[in-house]
Protein backbone atom coordinates (compact mmCIF):
# COMPACT_ATOMS: atom_id res chain seq x y z
CA UNK A 1 0.00 0.00 0.00
CA UNK A 2 1.48 3.42 -0.70
CA UNK A 3 1.05 6.11 1.57
CA UNK A 4 0.01 9.68 0.71
CA UNK A 5 3.99 10.88 0.58
CA UNK A 6 4.52 8.47 -2.12
CA UNK A 7 6.79 5.60 0.61
CA UNK A 8 4.88 2.29 1.17
CA UNK A 9 3.64 2.37 4.88
CA UNK A 10 0.43 1.98 6.46
CA UNK A 11 -1.14 4.97 8.43
CA UNK A 12 0.38 7.55 7.20
CA UNK A 13 -1.76 11.05 6.60
CA UNK A 14 -1.00 14.15 4.82
CA UNK A 15 0.33 16.82 7.58
CA UNK A 16 -1.70 19.53 7.45
CA UNK A 17 0.04 23.36 7.46
CA UNK A 18 -0.23 25.37 10.28
CA UNK A 19 -1.49 28.93 9.60
CA UNK A 20 1.28 31.20 9.58
CA UNK A 21 0.20 33.50 12.23
CA UNK A 22 1.28 37.21 11.92
CA UNK A 23 2.96 39.83 14.05
CA UNK A 24 0.25 42.20 14.70
CA UNK A 25 -1.19 43.83 18.10
CA UNK A 26 -4.12 42.48 19.29
CA UNK A 27 -5.64 43.73 22.47
CA UNK A 28 -7.95 40.75 24.23
CA UNK A 29 -10.22 41.74 26.67
CA UNK A 30 -12.17 39.30 29.26
CA UNK A 31 -12.80 39.20 32.45
CA UNK A 32 -12.11 35.37 33.02
CA UNK A 33 -8.04 34.89 33.82
CA UNK A 34 -8.80 31.14 32.10
CA UNK A 35 -9.28 33.01 29.41
CA UNK A 36 -6.86 35.27 29.20
CA UNK A 37 -4.15 32.98 29.70
CA UNK A 38 -5.46 30.53 27.03
CA UNK A 39 -5.49 33.49 24.52
CA UNK A 40 -1.77 34.50 25.59
CA UNK A 41 -0.77 31.18 24.62
CA UNK A 42 -2.27 30.45 22.21
CA UNK A 43 -2.06 33.89 20.44
CA UNK A 44 1.91 34.07 20.81
CA UNK A 45 2.46 30.60 19.51
CA UNK A 46 1.36 32.54 16.16
CA UNK A 47 3.43 35.30 16.73
CA UNK A 48 1.14 37.60 17.53
CA UNK A 49 1.62 40.61 20.24
CA UNK A 50 -0.86 40.74 23.06
CA UNK A 51 -1.72 43.27 25.41
CA UNK A 52 -5.19 42.08 27.84
CA UNK A 53 -7.17 44.06 29.84
CA UNK A 54 -9.78 42.48 32.62
CA UNK A 55 -12.71 44.71 31.77
CA UNK A 56 -14.00 47.17 29.62
CA UNK A 57 -12.91 50.08 31.66
CA UNK A 58 -9.37 49.28 31.29
CA UNK A 59 -9.54 47.82 27.85
CA UNK A 60 -10.74 51.60 26.79
CA UNK A 61 -7.91 53.25 29.12
CA UNK A 62 -5.42 50.94 27.12
CA UNK A 63 -7.02 51.84 24.01
CA UNK A 64 -6.65 55.29 24.35
CA UNK A 65 -2.70 55.02 24.61
CA UNK A 66 -2.24 52.11 22.69
CA UNK A 67 -4.84 52.63 19.81
CA UNK A 68 -2.19 52.86 17.02
CA UNK A 69 -0.29 49.50 17.39
CA UNK A 70 -3.43 47.98 18.34
CA UNK A 71 -4.46 45.87 15.09
CA UNK A 72 -7.63 43.75 16.33
CA UNK A 73 -9.60 44.06 19.23
CA UNK A 74 -11.36 40.80 20.55
CA UNK A 75 -13.68 41.68 22.83
CA UNK A 76 -15.81 39.61 25.30
CA UNK A 77 -19.47 40.53 25.57
CA UNK A 78 -20.51 39.23 28.23
CA UNK A 79 -18.29 40.93 31.24
CA UNK A 80 -19.01 42.51 34.40
CA UNK A 81 -18.69 46.14 34.99
CA UNK A 82 -18.97 48.22 32.08
CA UNK A 83 -20.19 45.33 29.93
CA UNK A 84 -18.97 44.37 26.22
CA UNK A 85 -21.69 46.50 24.30
CA UNK A 86 -21.02 49.61 26.28
CA UNK A 87 -17.18 48.93 25.64
CA UNK A 88 -18.12 48.44 22.23
CA UNK A 89 -19.44 51.64 21.99
CA UNK A 90 -16.94 53.60 23.14
CA UNK A 91 -14.44 51.76 21.56
CA UNK A 92 -15.86 52.85 18.16
CA UNK A 93 -16.09 56.47 19.07
CA UNK A 94 -12.53 56.47 19.66
CA UNK A 95 -12.02 54.98 16.88
CA UNK A 96 -15.07 53.81 14.29
CA UNK A 97 -12.82 51.61 11.65
CA UNK A 98 -11.73 50.09 15.25
CA UNK A 99 -11.67 46.00 14.19
CA UNK A 100 -13.63 44.40 16.72
CA UNK A 101 -14.27 40.71 17.21
CA UNK A 102 -16.61 39.54 19.35
CA UNK A 103 -16.63 36.55 21.37
CA UNK A 104 -19.89 35.25 22.78
CA UNK A 105 -21.25 32.18 24.20
CA UNK A 106 -24.70 33.44 23.07
CA UNK A 107 -26.48 33.07 19.59
CA UNK A 108 -26.80 35.64 17.41
CA UNK A 109 -29.72 37.23 18.75
CA UNK A 110 -30.85 39.14 21.93
CA UNK A 111 -27.84 41.66 23.12
CA UNK A 112 -25.11 39.68 20.97
CA UNK A 113 -27.42 41.00 17.67
CA UNK A 114 -27.36 44.50 19.17
CA UNK A 115 -23.24 44.15 19.15
CA UNK A 116 -23.71 43.08 15.43
CA UNK A 117 -25.81 45.93 14.63
CA UNK A 118 -22.80 47.98 15.15
CA UNK A 119 -20.21 46.15 13.81
CA UNK A 120 -19.23 43.58 11.06
CA UNK A 121 -19.57 40.26 11.59
CA UNK A 122 -17.31 37.10 10.75
CA UNK A 123 -17.73 33.73 10.45
CA UNK A 124 -16.08 31.25 12.29
CA UNK A 125 -13.97 29.00 9.67
CA UNK A 126 -15.26 25.98 8.33
CA UNK A 127 -13.12 22.71 8.40
CA UNK A 128 -9.79 23.31 6.28
CA UNK A 129 -10.19 26.60 6.56
CA UNK A 130 -8.20 29.48 8.63
CA UNK A 131 -7.92 33.22 8.34
CA UNK A 132 -5.76 36.11 8.81
CA UNK A 133 -7.00 37.00 12.26
CA UNK A 134 -5.87 40.98 12.22
CA UNK A 135 -7.17 41.20 8.70
CA UNK A 136 -10.59 38.94 8.85
CA UNK A 137 -9.70 37.29 5.61
CA UNK A 138 -9.98 33.65 4.71
CA UNK A 139 -7.25 31.53 3.78
CA UNK A 140 -7.74 27.70 2.44
CA UNK A 141 -5.16 25.36 3.47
Amino acid sequence: MQGSEGGHGIGRAKRKKMPVGGTETILLVDDEDFILDLGDQILKKFSYKLITAPDGESALEVYRKKKEKVNLIILDFIMSGMGGRKCLEKLLKINPRARVLIASGYSVSGPTKEALDLSSTLNRPQKNESFDLCGFTKVNL
